[in-house]
């Protein structure tokens, strides 16, 4: 692809303003609790700005857009289903509300006042290999995607994959959350605007009759019922559902922005 000066401009200069941020934000760093929850001292909005920006990156653009061209507007309940489990957990603080209100930073400690000190150590071992394995995935195609559209020869996809490691461990090693706050907040002002361009300009490109007509003649109905499309069914959204509440409850990065921005009324604190 052709990637000109005012598109390595936009790229670099984005880079070294959501780094030169979160390396300012550790100032704000004064105890453990400001590391590891933001001093619990985070809004509902910021909350759920940081939420979005955590889990939508290069690799959420490009499995959901696979999925609109595999099986139509069907795909959509996958989104539904996501939005409606981070809708009930985050305003009923099921489960969440009590580990608030115990205190706890991690899973694991819940582990340890349940059962034991080891029960909490081979949680946290667990969880942190289950982490480095899921989240080893999303390096290599995002410095894959990187490389193809700037024309990086594939060659240097792992030097590529390297820097940007590089880039968000240092600020968030230095900042923790607050660090992670403040840079998710850059990421999703990006994501609004580019969503909104993007979305505009494919309605006034092709039009929405013209991709219900492609869904019809290519997929049929299925491509607009999940019930009767056979990659989807009751199955697949009942095992969708318990899937997204489990890993909104027991993911870290998810689950530590909920307990972080969920109101609690008997915490005059929070």
């Amino acid at each position: 692809m052709d990637f000109h000066l005012v598109d390595w401009l936009i790229l670099v200069v984005s880079l070294i303003l959501v780094f030169y941020f979160g390396l300012q934000s550790r100032r704000y760093v004064k105890t453990s609790g400001d590391y590891l929850v933001a001093g619990r001292r985070m809004g509902v909005h910021l909350g759920t700005i940081s939420l979005v920006s955590t889990e939508i990156g290069l690799v959420t653009y490009m499995y959901y857009a696979e999925m609109g061209f595999l099986y139509g507007f069907t795909a959509i309940i996958s989104g539904l289903i996501t939005a409606g489990a981070y809708f009930f957990l985050g305003t009923t603080g099921f489960v969440i509300r009590k580990i608030r209100e115990l205190e706890l930073v991690t899973i694991s400690q819940f582990f340890e006042q349940r059962y034991s000190h080891r029960v909490r150590i081979l949680a946290g071992i667990l969880m942190a290999i289950g982490g480095a394995l899921n989240f080893g995935v999303f390096p290599v195609i995002e410095a894959t995607f990187l490389n193809i559209v700037t024309g990086i020869p594939r060659e240097y996809i792992v030097w590529t994959m390297v820097a940007l490691l590089i880039l968000v461990l240092l600020y968030t090693a230095l900042g923790g959350m607050i660090s992670v706050l403040v840079t998710n907040y850059i990421q999703y002002v990006v994501l609004v605007f580019a969503m909104i361009i993007v979305t505009a300009y494919c309605l006034v490109k092709v039009g929405l009759p013209a991709m219900i007509s492609a869904v019809e003649n290519q997929i049929g109905e299925s491509g607009f019922n999940p019930i009767i499309h056979p990659s989807f069914g009751w199955e697949f959204i009942f095992w969708q559902i318990l899937m997204w509440l489990a890993a909104v409850l027991a993911w870290a990065p998810v689950a530590n922005h909920m307990r972080i921005c969920q109101k609690i009324n008997s915490h005059p604190k929070d």
